[in-house]
């Protein structure tokens, strides 16, 4: 066989493996965006109960539970049931989960959150500045802490 024809028929089959390399990656690339887990704003909804409640760094007893239903967030007390909207933006680090101004809510609730598990942690703060950690102390944006637990 003629060099020349040698050099065509090698350099046609590596291009014929790369193109199948790239199909195959790109196949694979689409497989694993379709099963890449759900956003936060889907994997937050359902029935929450809160284990902890901390306020200024006083823990609370445990209050309750909290439902996360779309866009409304409703948090079932002994007595009654308080319910608000909220958005979250999980494109910051940690997560920005913020309550929005409704009837009867002074100030919008700041916050952030981070999901582990079956577990959220969120801190909030009411208007002024964002939390920036999970802690509650008084007087500063941590101050509201809430751990909640998936029922």
């Amino acid at each position: 066989m003629a060099p020349v024809k040698a050099k065509i028929i090698t350099t046609g089959l590596a291009l014929a493996t790369a193109a199948l390399l790239i199909a195959g990656l790109l196949s694979w690339l689409n497989l694993v965006s379709r099963w890449r887990p759900a956003d936060d704003a889907e994997r937050i909804q359902g029935d929450w109960t809160i284990l902890v409640m901390s306020d200024g760094g006083r823990v609370l007893p445990t209050p309750g539970r909290c439902v996360l239903d779309g866009q409304t967030i409703e948090f079932h007390f002994s007595n009654k049931v308080e319910r608000f909207s909220y958005a979250v933006d999980s494109t910051n680090e940690p997560g920005h989960f913020d309550i929005v101004h409704t009837p009867g809510r002074l100030m919008p609730g700041i916050c952030i959150y981070a999901i582990e598990g079956d577990k959220i942690c969120v801190n909030e703060q009411s208007g002024g500045e964002r939390a920036t950690a999970f802690e509650s102390e008084r007087g500063t944006p941590n101050d509201l802490l809430l751990v909640l637990e998936r029922d």
